[in-house]
């Protein structure tokens, strides 16, 4: 079981590193990763605002950004 209160500190959590980090790419990846466990946490929640594809495809294309 998933604890979604959790993965919602852990997005916090990264979006307050995000906010401090000077390098831009580091930044956007914390961002993304931010955005990824508050997905995680919507689907856990049954709050349905993607599909599991969806994630997957989120989760495999982290880097590949410019």
């Amino acid at each position: 079981m998933v604890d979604i209160t959790e993965l919602l500190h852990e997005a916090d959590r990264l979006h307050d590193r995000a906010h401090h980090e000077a390098d831009p790419n580091i930044r956007n990846r914390l961002n993304r990763m931010a955005d990824i466990y508050d997905h995680i946490a919507k689907i856990e929640s049954g709050n349905h605002g993607g599909s599991i594809q969806a994630m997957v495809g989120a989760l495999s294309n982290t880097g590949h950004h410019s």
